[in-house]
């Protein structure tokens, strides 16, 4: 009697248990990017990174701060503590930006302050390739029809990040016979 009990209310539960495949977290991280156009990444690490760490890394809540530099860009990953209201934080990073902007290099362009979201993930990536066609009619054929009926599917957001990349491969097909023989694959 008491396992049927047991049952009946473990069924109960499970059926009022709410199940979702992206749950509403909010990640306590923010990146500030900053576009440098032409600078090295020596640079932008020393007049533009570090003096952005400095600065963001006294706000209140900050657990630790991240950064890297690249040719013509630098990012800085902040880290919140968990709990923190991560638009609050957003506000506190770009308040100290904008109390050190007049000592950042004259060249940079504005920095933009972004906060993580999940619902920003993309859930798929869709790609196409082709044997037959030139890239110009496979890129109108992804264009204009692929994506729009893709845009046209419940709940799918608005942003649909088309982006045409040419990617260049290399096949290499290796008979059997030779693997069998014994060819030196360091020859390749």
């Amino acid at each position: 009697m008491l396992s049927l009990a047991m049952v009946v209310l473990g069924l109960t539960s499970l059926q009022r248990l709410p199940v979702d495949l992206f749950p509403q977290i909010q990640v306590p991280i923010a990146f500030v990017g900053v576009i440098y156009k032409g600078a090295p990444p020596l640079d932008i690490e020393q007049s533009v990174v570090y003096p952005i760490e400095k600065a963001v890394s006294s706000a209140s809540n900050v657990e630790h701060v991240e950064s890297f530099s690249k040719q013509g860009l630098g990012a800085v990953q902040i880290w919140f503590n968990w709990g923190t209201d991560i638009n609050v934080g957003q506000t506190k990073v770009m308040q100290r930006i904008t109390q050190i902007l007049n000592s950042l290099p004259p060249g940079i362009l504005q920095p933009f302050i972004v906060k993580f979201d999940v619902s920003n993930i993309p859930v798929s990536i869709v790609s196409a390739s082709s044997d037959g066609l030139d890239e110009r009619a496979l890129y109108d054929i992804a264009y204009n029809t692929i994506a729009p009926q893709i845009e046209q599917i419940a709940n799918v957001r608005q942003q649909l990040s088309r982006e045409a990349r040419l990617a260049r491969s290399i096949s290499t097909l290796i008979r059997r016979s030779s693997v069998l023989a014994g060819f030196p694959f360091s020859t390749l």
